[in-house]
């Protein structure tokens, strides 16, 4: 699998204790200095001194020190001073190595300053010993001093590595293997030889192909062959050694086991029978993937000069949006038919009644033709007679009524389905670490037909890992334009803090919401009054007052309580039953606790409570979890909790229904 690797320092983001740290090494130098100098011990002074101004100033000034007491024959005096410029200008080496490997951002160069302080800080209080314990004695201390240091540096930094697999790689395999033997050089009337025929047929579906799967290619004919593209079989032709026989077999081995991962199916294009020497049915059920075949050209030869239209293809989207245009896009072929008026007609199922009926002509002999149908779906009333409910699956048929002198009216007609939604969400789901809750949202957001996700979750710094297309745009980084911004109707902001964005993004995201956008934002250690939140543009679109980062959170486990607004609202309609109520019913089922929630000041005014802490309080009252309100012309809510997705667990493992599937898609 093809993956990234990053560097993360998951506790570098505490900036407070960080500069606190570096402030108190530096002053102890500073008021060392001081000392000194107030003594009139000058020279010992001036070396604090430089010590406190970082390596960049005591690296130079203990060289010139060494230097002096090498030239006065002081000796030991001068190796002393040189092995503290070296000891210096390591601690130096290694603070830039950390912040090259982590990323250069506020908290990373804070925290290695801050570890590059403490150890000239001890090296200076350990300089007075060393006539005392003698050179190697004082390494040898210095050196656990040092151990000691990157100790607390790490518990302080949290390093880890983290390696996410590529967009790519997460794509299922599909293997395509086109046949080549011999028979794939004929010619059906007018058409193009039939391996010419699968290869256009190929080339017209391989952008759809790529969207959802990682293609293998490849061809048979006596032995399977793999290539590296689509386009390299089209530099073959079915001709040559090789093409005398058909082993179908031997395709369906190659096209299992060609790659380190199960295929999730297996395409087989061809013409003939297979007579190969493997037995076809031992090796289809030795592939352990289903397997499709498309079978390619006519069961007789019909004459060159028979009169005849036929519908070659016809492209539909796989779902399409009610009461939103669809385009469908017919290849037809046209042979012999000449200065003849033909029609293009398309019915919904068995109706016959068409929706819509299109002209095509031509007046040459032999011709194909592309025909555009824009086709607009339109909504199913439910069980209820709503048109909330999903919609079907719609039936499509294509026809051409036969023309004078048809014989073959078989390939007139051709049936497509398309599954009708509602127009879709289009959401953009923003996480600060990589942890549990993306994966099991994400997950369940990218299956709902009716939502178009791009999800960016940060992998260090300013950079992120993003999947998806709203429509064929991309996002690479968090929305900072107007236009970034439009491309959306809601947003789920998770544990990501407010550092990260750029100011005037905040102020955009407000006004995204007050303009009928959507905002939820999720609990997390960087989330809400923690993440720096409280008083910006963004809480005043939430609601709840977040307060600010020494915000107290909950960690100990809990289950929700339900307020009587939230046992009524859509949010939880059907799902009530798995938590408490406000009338004292005890929640119902073995649902997984959350893990904690962020604390927040309280609920605004305007907003409506949908759930809080059973046992947690604060001046406000019990600790909110759940609360939404509208803002503008648009609505928000606040989630404090972060584990959401262990309530789909137990559920799920039992093939129950999830009552985490209901929250997120209510």
């Amino acid at each position: 699998m093809i993956a990234t690797m990053s560097l993360q320092f998951q506790g570098s983001q505490n900036g407070l204790l960080l500069a606190g740290l570096l402030a108190a090494a530096t002053l102890l130098l500073v008021g060392l200095a001081v000392r000194q100098i107030t003594a009139r011990q000058w020279r010992s002074g001036v070396v604090v001194l430089a010590a406190a101004l970082t390596p960049v100033v005591f690296v130079p000034v203990m060289l010139l020190e060494a230097g002096r007491r090498y030239r006065s024959g002081d000796k030991r005096g001068g190796r002393h001073a040189w092995l503290s410029a070296v000891a210096a200008a390591a601690a130096l080496t290694i603070a830039a190595g950390v912040v090259a490997a982590a990323g250069v951002s506020q908290p990373v160069v804070l925290a290695a300053l801050a570890g590059m302080q403490v150890a000239m800080a001890v090296g200076v209080f350990y300089a007075g010993a060393s006539e005392r314990l003698g050179l190697g004695r004082l390494t040898a201390l210095m050196a656990l001093r040092s151990l000691a240091i990157g100790a607390l540096l790490t518990v302080l930094l949290q390093p880890a590595v983290a390696m996410l697999p590529t967009g790519e790689a997460l794509k299922p395999l599909l293997s395509i293997f086109v046949d080549r033997s011999a028979s794939m050089a004929a010619t059906d009337g007018a058409s193009p030889e039939r391996y010419t025929q699968a290869l256009e047929m190929l080339a017209s579906q391989r952008v759809r192909i790529e969207q959802t799967y990682r293609p293998i290619w490849g061809h048979f004919a006596a032995a399977p062959r793999r290539v590296a593209a689509l386009a390299e079989l089209a530099e073959l032709s079915p001709r040559g050694d090789g093409t005398d026989r058909t082993d179908l077999a031997a395709a369906i081995r190659m096209a299992a086991h060609s790659a380190r991962r199960r295929p999730r199916a297996i395409l087989l294009i061809t013409d003939g029978n297979h007579n190969g020497p493997e037995d076809i049915l031992q090796a289809a059920a030795e592939a352990r993937a289903p397997i499709y075949t498309l079978g390619v050209g006519a069961l007789t030869e019909p004459p060159t000069a028979r009169r005849n239209i036929e519908i070659v293809s016809v492209d539909a989207p796989l779902t399409a949006a009610a009461n939103v245009a669809a385009t469908i896009k017919l290849t037809v072929r046209m042979t012999h038919w000449a200065n003849t008026p033909a029609e293009v007609r398309l019915f919904e199922g068995m109706d016959p009644t068409p929706l819509l009926v299109q002209g095509i002509w031509t007046d040459q002999p032999d011709a194909t033709r592309t025909v555009t149908l824009d086709w607009t779906p339109k909504d199913r009333p439910g069980d209820d007679g709503s048109t909330s409910a999903p919609s079907p699956v719609v039936e499509l048929r294509v026809a051409i009524p036969p023309g004078d002198g048809e014989i073959i009216s078989d390939d007139n007609e051709a049936i497509v389905h398309v599954l009708v939604t509602h127009p879709k969400i289009r959401v953009l789901y923003i996480e600060g670490t990589v942890r549990a809750e993306y994966k099991y949202l994400r997950r369940h957001l990218d299956s709902d037909p009716n939502i178009e996700l791009i999800s960016l979750v940060r992998i260090r710094d300013r950079r992120f890992w993003a999947r998806g297309r709203i429509g064929d745009k991309p996002l690479a980084s968090l929305p900072a334009s107007e236009a970034d911004f439009a491309m959306f109707d809601v947003i789920i902001l998770s544990d990501l803090d407010k550092l990260f964005w750029e100011a005037t993004a905040l102020k955009r995201l407000e006004a995204f919401v007050d303009r009928g956008g959507g905002l939820v934002m999720l609990g997390g250690t960087s989330s809400f009054g923690p993440g720096g939140y409280g008083g910006t543009a963004v809480e005043d679109a939430l609601p709840v007052h977040m307060g600010s980062r020494e915000t107290a959170s909950v960690t100990a486990p809990f289950g929700l309580r339900l307020t009587a607004a939230g046992d009524a609202h859509p949010i939880l309609r059907g799902i009530t039953d798995f938590f408490a109520g406000a009338d004292g019913r005890a929640a119902e089922g073995d649902l997984a606790a959350l893990r904690g929630c962020s604390g927040v000041v309280g609920a605004k005014p305007a907003a409506t409570v949908l759930a809080v802490h059973p046992t947690e309080a604060n001046a406000a009252g019990p600790l909110v979890v759940l609360a939404v309100q509208s803002y503008g012309a648009g609505r928000s809510a606040a989630f404090t909790a972060d584990t959401t997705w262990q309530g789909d667990l137990p559920m799920k493992a039992t093939g129950a229904d999830s009552p985490y599937v209901r929250f997120w898609s209510q």
